[in-house]
């Protein structure tokens, strides 16, 4: 597998297939990342990160509509779930990935 910075191009073709809903969700996720403020943190908040999450679910929801199966049934829940569950299968790969 090709990294981003071999080749140039990848990154031209993935910016061109992105949907605007795609791009939507990404966006949500950066203002939220760049509008967090010092009490987000306090007291053992735990708001701010289920924000991301949900973000973060539904930028993965919507590239799977993208990309795959536009009329697909799967909650938010069930996309970050699918993630957790490959990042453990591949754990060693993730991790030793240069």
């Amino acid at each position: 597998m090709e990294s981003l910075t071999e080749n140039p191009y990848s990154s031209k073709i993935i910016l061109t297939i992105i949907a605007v809903v795609v791009k939507l969700a990404l966006d949500a996720i950066m203002q939220a990342f760049f509008n967090v403020k010092p009490e987000d943190f306090e007291n053992d908040n735990k708001e701010y990160a289920v924000i991301m999450l949900t973000h973060l679910s539904d930028l993965l929801l919507n590239i799977r509509k993208d990309l795959y199966s536009k009329k697909t049934n799967l909650k938010r829940s069930e996309m970050l779930e699918f993630m957790i569950n490959d990042i453990k299968k591949h754990q060693n790969r993730i991790s030793n990935y240069k």
